[in-house]
């Protein structure tokens, strides 16, 4: 579609990041047209949409992918920071606190605001205001209905950064990163990949029991380890799936990280 009101630069920004897959103009007609799959994302739903609530929704919410960039030559940093100067704070910078790159970007265009999203310490949740620098957070992550964001102090920022998400998908797709970054973290709290991979290699000593790296487990162990790990990457695997709903490539080796 076509933007207006913004700079040279971030049409321009938009237009080569749509081309290339890694921004998503969630909301807009072209992109729903490819996204059949997803909940309250159709022509059927936007014609409601527009009855309903009329056309500000159209086209006022952009997601970028930025886990891509970094094994990659690209100019991706320096082309957001020249739109957006305030992202470089977004960076990661030991001296000033900042450990983590954000995995995705939300810029809504109708409110401007503009949210670095990612996974952090223990793999959590982190949304951070790009202008303010200020943290925001999304509440009460099992109830996914829309009301369990407007609470504490994030009421005033979430209301109106979600006001026009009539079909709810930047809340879900929150929400599902959130809760397959707690989903690993919790598996690996019990269970690693390593050991999973090795418990479930290893044979049992002549007392029965089963030692990885000098810690031993007897086959009760090993087996409750082992189903409880297989559970956890269920539902990784649900979310994951959600998630390249939107970008196929994503990494999530590196969305995992510590």
């Amino acid at each position: 579609m076509t933007y207006s009101g913004g700079t040279s630069l971030a049409n321009e920004f938009i237009v080569k990041y749509t081309s290339n897959g890694h921004l998503l103009d969630l909301y807009s007609d072209e992109w729903v047209k490819k996204k059949k799959d997803l909940e309250g994302m159709s022509t059927a739903d936007f014609k409601s949409y527009d009855a309903k609530f009329g056309t500000e929704y159209k086209g006022h919410m952009l997601l970028i992918d930025c886990e891509w960039y970094e094994s990659q030559e690209s100019n991706f940093s320096k082309d957001l920071i020249n739109v957006f100067p305030k992202y470089k704070d977004q960076l990661r910078d030991y001296s000033e606190n900042v450990y983590y790159d954000p995995s995705f970007i939300l810029i809504n265009l109708v409110t401007k605001q503009m949210l670095a999203v990612g996974l952090g310490r223990k793999n959590g949740l982190f949304m951070t205001d790009v202008e303010t620098n200020v943290s925001v957070e999304l509440n009460s992550s099992n109830n996914l209905g829309a009301q369990a964001l407007f609470g504490n102090l994030d009421k005033a920022y979430l209301a109106n950064f979600l006001k026009l998400d009539h079909a709810g998908v930047v809340y879900k797709f929150l929400a599902s990163l959130q809760e397959m970054g707690a989903m690993v973290y919790s598996r690996d709290c019990d269970c690693t990949e390593y050991l999973f991979y090795e418990l479930q290699n290893s044979e049992p000593d002549e007392d029965g029991m089963f030692e990885v790296d000098g810690d031993t487990y007897s086959d009760e162990e090993r087996s409750e380890l082992i189903e409880n790990f297989e559970q956890c990457q269920k539902v990784i695997k649900v979310h994951e799936d959600y998630l390249m709903s939107f970008f196929p490539n994503i990494d999530f080796c590196v969305i995992n990280e510590y």
